[in-house]
Formats: structure tokens, sequence, C-alpha cells
């Protein structure tokens, strides 16, 4: 039906906030050019019988890209105050966090509220699938 399922990984979250601007990000680095290929998957059939869609290469508008600077920094500002762990998958209107590992016991290391350091999962930076709609609408008009 044109609905994206579910959100899509961008790339590891720098734990420890070193990263100095949006600008110079690896998120923004990934974001500035992305080979979108729509893949139709309807339940059970095979991944041989998924029809694929015509592939789109995608760079953020202005409006966009403002949008996800304004999560980015609003999720990097509360990992730098050592906040890593107040941070959910609700937090960010475009952009958001989630854990990102193979296991419980992948851990890495942040810093915390009193500026030590101490370990947590790993994140990563994904795209909400509303995002990601509005993406492929431009460029597939049929998509609700």
């Amino acid at each position: 039906r044109g609905k994206v399922k579910e959100s899509t990984y961008l790339c590891t979250v720098d734990l420890l906030g070193e990263e100095p601007s949006w600008e110079r990000s690896r998120a923004k680095k990934k974001l500035d050019r992305i080979l979108w290929i729509p893949v139709r998957h309807g339940g059970d059939e095979h991944l041989t019988e998924r029809l694929v869609g015509h592939p789109v290469l995608w760079s953020p508008d202005e409006a966009e890209d403002a949008l996800l600077s304004t999560d980015w920094n609003f999720h990097m500002d509360l990992i730098r105050r050592g906040l890593v762990d107040t941070i959910t998958g609700h937090d960010g209107r475009v952009l958001q966090i989630r854990p990102k590992a193979a296991n419980a016991n992948s851990m890495t290391w942040t810093v915390d509220e009193r500026g030590e350091s101490t370990m947590t999962l790993p994140r990563g930076f994904y795209l909400r699938p509303t995002f990601t709609a509005s993406i492929l609408r431009k460029y597939f008009h049929h998509q609700p």
C-alpha cells in the first residue's frame, strides 16, 4: 500500500557528545545523499518475489534539513549534559534515538550528568516512518 513500515536506521550516535556541530556530524554526512529503493513487502512472499520500485536519489531540502538539524541538536544537547538515559524513541519530530545493540550485554561509554564516565547501551539515529513517507510522497504520488 506504499506505507513505510518501520523507522529507517541512519547511523550510530556519538554518546560522548564529541561531534562539534550538525554540519560536521556523521548523521548529516549520511543524510546528504540517500538512494531510496522502495520494496513492496506483502507478508509471506520470498525475497525474490518482492516488487522493487524505481530508485530515488534524495538530498534534504532546506525545510527537511532544518527539521533534522533541530532534532539532532536537541538530542546532542541531552547527551552533552549527561542525560542520554532520559532520551526515548518518542523524542524528536523526524529524527529519533533508539538503542542499537546486538544484545543487552553490548555496552559503550558515555558521560553521566555528574560528568563521570559510565556504560550504557549503544544508540542509533533513526528516521521516523512519517518523515521517510513524506520524502517518498514527493516522488510517488500514489502513496497515502
